[in-house]
């Protein structure tokens, strides 16, 4: 039988949890760490040229419907992924609606020049298929560990 991803995780001094509404709670505090991990990689490491608020970057898909899955080391994000189910519809005080990132993506809802005919299929909107996005992680022992926490 195999590891679960809380052992895989404590094996290399990680704390690791799955947070949201079909796990524990999030506070505020994690959810800003991660916010802020994410900020430190995609805009002041990768250069992405995305919104941020001062050190944290956060977006439209941050709901409270959304799970995040958080590594910690020594109290310190150092790894994180979002998900949330594919029959997500998030709807703005402006009327518009959106499903999950990929998607409106794949429809234009988001402007970022994606061309729809590069996909092979229509995407899926379910309750058994869940996206994850804005995955960072500053450790190969982190990616692992969030990789098999989402997995399972």
């Amino acid at each position: 039988m195999g590891y679960s991803y809380h052992q895989r995780a404590q094996n290399f001094g990680l704390k690791l949890n799955i947070y949201g509404p079909l796990g524990c709670d999030i506070t505020l505090s994690q959810l800003q760490d991660f916010f802020r991990l994410r900020k430190a990689e995609f805009v002041d490491n990768l250069g992405w040229s995305i919104a941020y608020s001062g050190t944290m970057e956060h977006d439209q898909y941050d709901l409270p419907f959304a799970q995040y899955c958080l590594a910690y080391q020594e109290n310190e994000c150092i790894g994180g992924a979002r998900i949330m189910p594919t029959s997500s519809k998030i709807q703005t005080n402006e009327g518009s609606a959106f499903n999950y990132m990929l998607r409106d993506f794949y429809t234009n809802k988001i402007d970022v020049g994606f061309d729809p005919d590069c996909m092979y299929e229509a995407l899926p909107i379910s309750d058994q298929v869940w996206e994850m996005s804005r995955f960072v992680s500053s450790s190969r022992h982190a990616t692992c560990a969030l990789l098999h926490a989402v997995d399972d």
